[in-house]
């Protein structure tokens, strides 16, 4: 239902932008949507890989960690990753900001130390899961280089 209505926004945008003679505004960093896009999928991986192991919600809510001097848990991490391929990430790109990659490359950081750090866990040792986080890490380590087309 969300995407439905994603999709007639973005048509109806698109309808009064063509009546009013415009164009869409260019894409100001496509390797980085590319990126934020393969990253949404790798979150979803994780959660699958950790529903195969049998940690449901309320499981992954029971692992917890101390970050950044809070006490995190498995499921608040995955959501905040989540979040922002989803919602921040995109949102900041559509923005057209100037300081759009910076944004994401910090926030981006503060995922990867997250992430690191609940690597440590030992609940979270099965091979699947073990390796759906090591490719979801690599992936945040590889951040493509910034490369504005607006330069």
């Amino acid at each position: 239902m969300m995407t439905l209505r994603r999709y007639a926004r973005a048509f109806w945008q698109a309808v009064r932008l063509t009546a009013s003679g415009q164009q869409p505004p260019a894409l100001q960093y496509p390797e980085l949507l590319e990126w934020v896009r393969q990253m949404a999928g790798l979150v979803e991986a994780v959660y699958t890989a950790a529903e195969a192991h049998r940690l449901d919600a309320a499981r992954r809510k029971t692992i917890s960690l101390r970050l950044d001097g809070r006490l995190m848990t498995f499921d608040t991490v995955l959501a905040a990753l989540r979040y922002h391929a989803r919602q921040e990430y995109p949102s900041l790109l559509r923005s057209g900001l100037s300081h759009t990659y910076l944004a994401i490359q910090s926030s981006n950081m503060n995922d990867r130390y997250w992430l690191a750090r609940l690597r440590e866990a030992p609940e979270l040792s099965d091979p699947p899961l073990r390796a759906a986080l090591d490719r979801l890490l690599a992936h945040l380590e590889a951040l493509p280089a910034q490369k504005s087309t607006k330069n």
